[in-house]
């Protein structure tokens, strides 16, 4: 049984571990992305004051339809809306688009993850194989954690497994960082991983509600296309979504295209990525409302929604993001260091 674990967890290595290697490099740079994000793009854009303008009046001059308009609690934050523009909330004057260039480039970083840098009619194929291997890496992992179990327990045969060793070079270190990494790693990098094969794979994404026994998600209609934009009463509307949580901290919501229209806001008292704490209040001009939050949610929501925010460490806030970046980084020399015993023991075999 161990060799045939041994081949699986060293062929899945030898063919897609170029590609693991890569998508791991580039997810140690999109670990604070949020954070480096916001301070590149919205580090300038300041507020003039404390006190916030009436919406309606602030945003009269820049309504378009189907625009998003997201609000955040510290009075020095703009007003944001699609684009992204920024608007001062005290005065509602323009500051204009970011120009740091941080969200273009995490763009690109983000494409060169997913679809390896292609675009057009290549983007499809280039996703489907970085989920092929992310799938591959998945049980690497597994089998890998299974390969470490010594033969026999005793102190010779952990020391060279369980930490690193000075005074190594060539296959001993690679061996000892390979399987140090490897086991210490083992929970978060297991967790990462796993959370990213629903995004890949929509039969992935069915079998997290089929195993927690909920219905499959129906897929998200495309929003319908707005031709007006309404504004009257816009500003009680917001006020009624702001007092849905005294923590509150982003509210987002689209402007609707009619005094009858149903807005739903985004109401989150988290980081933005935490969906534990997030929830969604519909409203109507007519007093009418309806809250959906987290405890709403079926159990196959909760853990898609969960697999999908782990993938990144966001659902656990900073220390998430940091844990799984470290992990991310692990998996770089997870990746090299097997590479390399893969070379070293073809070599030995071509001789």
């Amino acid at each position: 049984m161990r060799k045939i674990v041994f081949w699986l967890h060293l062929g899945a290595g030898v063919t897609t571990g170029v590609v693991v290697v890569w998508m791991s490099f580039t997810g140690v740079l999109l670990a604070y992305e949020k954070q480096l994000t916001a301070w590149f793009d919205r580090g300038a854009f300041r507020s003039s004051g404390s006190t916030a303008m009436p919406l309606e009046e602030l945003l009269r001059p820049h309504a378009k339809p189907n625009m998003n308009v997201v609000l955040r609690a510290d009075p020095r934050e703009p007003v944001e809306l699609t684009g992204p523009v920024y608007l001062d909330a005290s005065t509602g004057r323009d500051l204009g688009k970011p120009t740091s260039g941080a969200r273009q480039v995490f763009q690109k970083i983000t494409a060169w993850h997913r679809y390896l840098g292609r675009d057009g009619p290549g983007r499809a194929t280039a996703k489907l194989l970085t989920g092929v291997c992310n799938l591959a890496f998945f049980v690497m992992v597994l089998s890998g954690a299974y390969l470490w179990i010594p033969r026999k327990w005793s102190w010779q045969h952990l020391r060279t497994v369980l930490w690193f060793r000075g005074g190594l070079s060539g296959k001993a270190r690679d061996f000892n960082w390979h399987n140090t990494l490897g086991i210490w790693c083992f929970v978060p990098l297991a967790v990462v991983v796993a959370g990213a094969i629903p995004i890949s794979f929509v039969w992935a994404s069915n079998f997290v509600y089929r195993a927690a026994g909920s219905p499959v998600a129906p897929a998200a209609a495309p929003p319908k296309p707005a031709k007006a934009v309404s504004l009257a009463g816009v500003d009680s509307l917001v006020a009624r979504a702001k007092s849905q949580h005294d923590g509150w901290t982003i509210i987002t919501f689209r402007l609707p295209e009619s005094e009858e229209a149903v807005v739903p806001f985004t109401v989150d008292w988290g980081t933005g990525a935490q969906p534990q704490k997030r929830g969604v209040l519909t409203l109507r001009r007519d007093g009418a409302s309806a809250w959906e939050g987290w405890e709403d949610n079926t159990t196959g929501r909760k853990l898609r929604l969960w697999l999908r925010f782990l993938h990144t460490g966001e659902a656990l806030g900073l220390a998430g993001q940091t844990i799984a970046g470290i992990a991310s980084a692990s998996a770089v020399v997870l990746g090299y260091t097997g590479l390399m015993l893969a070379w070293r023991r073809f070599r030995a075999w071509r001789r």
